[in-house]
């Protein structure tokens, strides 16, 4: 499966077989949007995960604190990504 935004994903119970390794209790995985997971065959004693997806559209970084040049300079480039990204998009 493949999400359109960022993944955290934690097992909180048993485990998992995943490319070849397994993932267990307390391992955690990211991956940004747009990136596909592989598929996972749950362990003998079954699998209890969390998986939030992060929906960051929107997000923007608001420049305070001692540099907010700095901070200014980042929100324009995450604004101009999101431009090209959103170019990117199937219609």
């Amino acid at each position: 499966m493949t999400f359109g935004s960022d993944v955290f994903r934690c097992v909180i119970g048993g485990s998992y077989q995943r490319a070849g390794e397994t993932v267990q209790m307390g391992d955690t995985l990211t991956r940004a949007g747009g990136r596909p997971w592989e598929q996972v065959v749950a362990g003998p004693d079954g699998l209890d995960e969390v998986i939030i997806v992060g929906d960051r559209r929107g997000a923007y970084p608001e420049p305070t604190g001692p540099n907010p040049a700095w901070a200014e300079t980042v929100g324009d480039l995450v604004t101009r990504l999101q431009a090209d990204l959103g170019a990117l998009a199937p219609a």
